[in-house]
């Protein structure tokens, strides 16, 4: 596994990484960020609900080129 040893290592540093975002820069909807992970860039695509509460995440190898809803810096 390139992005860590094993699937909860992988989801661990991917919420860190959602975490580390400033709050205020998540708008509800469809929410998209580039960042690395163990070397390996990586896009994380996530859904945040009308509460704040982010309900899905999608993360996949690469920088995905067509940007999907707030692009989050």
């Amino acid at each position: 596994m390139k992005l860590g040893k094993d699937k909860q290592s992988i989801c661990s540093s991917i919420t860190g990484k959602i975490g580390s975002v400033d709050s205020s820069k998540l708008k509800q909807g469809s929410n998209q960020m580039h960042t690395n992970i163990n070397g390996y860039d990586v896009t994380i695509r996530l859904y945040v609900n009308e509460n704040g509460t982010v309900i899905n995440v999608n993360t996949f190898m690469g920088t995905a080129d067509r940007v999907i809803g707030n692009f989050v810096k």
